[in-house]
């Protein structure tokens, strides 16, 4: 009798989660992968019921695992685990557990731990690196005052010490300490991604040395490979030794067996230093380097070779802090201490931080402080800072600077601070201002970007598309800003980073017909990501390219190759189907009738449909995608666009059969015009439990249900958005045609900020051989002649 009681408990509690769409993750034992599956349902087989779990990587799998097999059940209502026997394969994609003496126990979340979710994700950034491995932020899984939890592509050494870690929120660093790697598990997500989860323990912070936030590169081609671009870009950065003191320095050029750097000021004198502290950035990232100096000749000092870097990285980066080379640029404030209003000059600035002069003497200014009312002013413009915090005082060669902290995130939002950054940050990007909407219509169309269905549904709607583009572009800097290269009158490329959803910014309509097309597409690049990193709610990343860009998709490809990241970027495949508005209705009244359609409301059935969603498009593609609880509706994002009168909603519903869900549909609606590919003009079909739908009848009456929705398009056309699971017979059947398969990527915060740096060094190698080749056509010499007297910038040009 307690046998039978327990094994309808079983089955009760395998169904719900089933029913439910949960989580699972199958844990094989100790050193054993871990892979991440989903409850799909219960069925009947000769040997009793089987749970059925997919997707699973089933090649992961060993043909037939014996027990104990444990099953840990991820519900937001509950946390269970099931013990069971076995488990084996069913087919590629799914696994079948026997249920037959299975048996279900309670967990307990430890105290205080809190699992850190898609809603609100943190990154765990090594500000030094870790010891071995390139990688240094983190996407943080757990989290409580002892321990942390984080996803990584390598394996970390466990015992191994990190001397400094951060714990980063969207807007400020929450936490600064250090932290001991504990455990090592291997993991495997549902589709197929390999990674580890390393478990932290966290302490307090040590006191912080200069070597705390720098790693050490000493392979010998990496060191010459920096050494040279540096030398071929003519970076510029500072240098330190005992007998010159402080200065500004510039490398010229790097020979064989030597270095030459441009050093100011000069030194005067006979003393001549045994070694050179040189320090500037590459490519957004700081490097430090130590050289013996060999000879010297005015400004021109020629060094040895280093045998190693030290390379400083983090969130808070030195390209953060973009050059204020605009005259007049200037920043008000309140000091609390004094109780008196003071100007500065400002050196650097960016959305979060900004550099300003110390003043000649008793500064009343310190670690910490607070600094009210701020305004950074600039000949005919001003913008409110609001409340700044003193982070540190440095030195700029003999000048001493505070730099501080803009503690009101609001201010990315603003486009004249917008406009005024990129241009100092990126001087050949600017931000469109909406009003030439043509110019940029002929780039799209010159570029190839219109495919047929696009020109078809643009062409008659241009003007309304125009009021459209003005509108967002004049008014709505807080969802979308427009970046284009060259001349801001006739542009070669541009590219659109738009907030669609709730907490992710989309990249469309990037297009080039540079002659140089890698130099403008790189800088572009940079350009956008900086602004999205900017924006404190810019919790993910997401573009979609066709599956046939083959360009494209080999720079992401070579992404992932080279920097390892699945826990931080994802991709799905999306199909883009469209149904001509000139074809005729397609009804069965008879089969239809068995379904209803339901509006998707908050509670459960939000939940499953989430759930659904991070089955077909990932963790982080239903994050972006805002299909979470409480997301569905865009509720931010739909008051945000309808301030600067547009349009941006969301129609979510579930067809159901029995009060069970079976499909959901997600209609975007976007004001037209907003969006060329009409994508966010489509519906999202979403499997629910396809596994129900004998003979694809509720996929028949889904795609009926969305024909009858009154078109977005002026021409009548219908598009889908289809994800995996739903029946391509089925859409050909009532008469969609596929466009393209399209790859959806979608980057959390650590993958944005690998990212970054990877477009950095990709592009910024682009930038550098191109300026060669322009300084060899041109004649300009970058190294002057020994005996040959340099102008006061440390250059001698000469025309061949």
């Amino acid at each position: 009798m307690d046998d039978a009681c327990n094994e309808r408990s079983v089955l009760r509690k395998v169904r719900d989660a089933a029913r439910r769409v949960d989580r699972a993750v199958v844990d094989l034992g100790a050193g054993q992968l871990q892979l991440c599956s989903f409850f799909e349902r219960v069925a009947r087989a000769p040997r009793g019921n089987t749970l059925i779990l997919a997707p699973i990587a089933a090649d992961a799998l060993p043909q037939r695992a014996f027990g104990p097999v444990r099953i840990h059940c991820a519900s937001e209502q509950d946390s269970w685990t099931l013990i069971c026997r076995s488990i084996e394969p069913l087919d590629a994609r799914s696994a079948r557990v026997e249920l037959e003496g299975a048996r279900t126990v309670q967990n307990a979340r430890p105290a205080g731990q809190h699992a850190v979710s898609s809603r609100s994700p943190l990154a765990l950034v090594v500000p030094g690196g870790v010891p071995g491995h390139d990688a240094h932020v983190f996407p943080i899984i757990e989290l409580d005052a002892k321990s942390c939890v984080i996803d990584a592509t390598v394996p970390l050494v466990p015992g191994q010490h990190l001397g400094t870690i951060e714990i980063v929120g969207d807007r400020h660093v929450l936490r600064r300490a250090a932290a001991n790697i504990m455990e090592i598990a291997p993991w495997c997500t549902a589709d197929g991604s390999r990674r580890f989860r390393c478990t932290l323990r966290v302490t307090d912070a040590e006191p912080q040395s200069e070597g705390d936030l720098h790693d050490v590169v000493s392979d010998p081609l990496r060191v010459k490979r920096v050494i040279e671009f540096a030398a071929m870009s003519a970076a510029r950065g500072s240098f330190f030794a005992p007998v010159w003191g402080r200065g500004a320095a510039r490398f010229a050029q790097a020979d064989r067996d030597s270095l030459t750097i441009s050093i100011d000021p000069a030194p005067h004198g006979r003393l001549r230093p045994h070694f050179l502290q040189v320090s500037f950035p590459l490519f957004s990232v700081n490097y430090e380097v130590t050289v013996r100096v060999l000879e010297t000749h005015g400004a021109w000092v020629t060094t040895a070779l280093p045998l190693y870097l030290r390379r400083s990285r983090g969130l808070r980066r030195e390209h953060e802090l973009a050059l204020a080379a605009r005259p007049g640029l200037r920043v008000q404030f309140r000091n609390p201490v004094s109780g008196q209003r003071e100007e500065r000059a400002v050196s650097r600035f960016s959305y979060r931080n900004i550099e300003f002069a110390a003043a000649k003497q008793h500064d009343m200014l310190w670690q910490g402080l607070p600094l009210e009312h701020a305004v950074l002013r600039w000949p005919g413009n001003e913008v409110v800072l609001g409340e700044l915090r003193v982070d540190l005082l440095v030195s700029r060669g003999a000048e001493r600077c505070v730099q501080a902290s803009i503690l009101d995130g609001n201010v990315a939002y603003d486009a004249k601070l917008a406009s005024l950054l990129t241009d100092l940050a990126h001087p050949e990007v600017s931000v469109h201002d909406g009003n030439d909407f043509r110019a940029l219509l002929t780039i799209y169309k010159e570029a190839g970007l219109f495919a047929p269905h696009m020109r078809r549904n643009l062409d008659p709607i241009v003007p309304a598309a125009k009021g459209v583009w003005h509108s967002m572009h004049q008014t709505g800097a807080d969802v979308v800003q427009t970046l284009v290269h060259g001349d801001p009158a006739r542009p070669d490329a541009a590219v659109t980073a738009v907030r669609p959803w709730e907490r992710a910014y989309m990249a469309q309509h990037f297009v080039s017909i540079n002659a140089h097309s890698s130099e403008a597409a790189g800088r572009l690049q940079r350009a956008y990501v900086e602004h999205v990193q900017a924006r404190p709610e810019a919790h993910y990343l997401l573009f979609f390219v066709k599956a046939d860009n083959h360009r494209m998709n080999a720079f992401y490809e070579r992404f992932f190759d080279t920097t390892g990241t699945p826990e931080a970027i994802e991709r799905r495949t999306v199909q883009l189907w469209c149904r001509s508005g000139e074809l005729g209705p397609w009804t069965d009244a008879d089969r239809d009738a068995q379904f209803r359609v339901r509006s998707l409301r908050a509670g459960t059935a939000e939940q499953i449909v989430a759930h659904a969603a991070e089955r077909a498009l990932g963790v982080q593609g239903a994050a972006a995608l805002s299909l979470l609880p409480g997301e569905f509706n865009l509720p931010d994002i739909s008051a945000r666009f309808a301030k600067v009168g547009l349009t941006r909603r969301r129609v979510c519903e579930t067809l159901v059969q029995r009060s069970t869900p079976l499909y959901a549909v997600i209609e975007e609606l976007t004001s037209p015009g907003f969006n060329f590919t009409w994508m966010l003009n489509a519906s999202w079909v979403l499997p629910v439990h396809p596994e129900l739908d004998e003979g694809g009848h509720a996929l028949r009456a889904t795609l009926r249900h969305i024909i009858r929705k009154p078109a977005q398009t002026p021409t009548g056309d219908v598009f889908v958005n289809a994800v995996e699971g739903v029946d391509a017979a089925i859409l050909e059947e009532g008469g969609f045609v596929k466009l393209a398969d399209v790859y959806m990527y979608t980057m959390n915060r650590a993958g944005l900020n690998r990212y970054f740096y990877y477009t950095s060094e990709r592009y910024g190698e682009v930038d550098v051989r191109t300026q060669q080749r322009q300084q060899r056509r041109s004649g300009i010499q970058l190294r002057a002649p020994v005996g040959e007297p340099a102008n006061a910038d440390g250059e001698t040009r000469k025309v061949v």
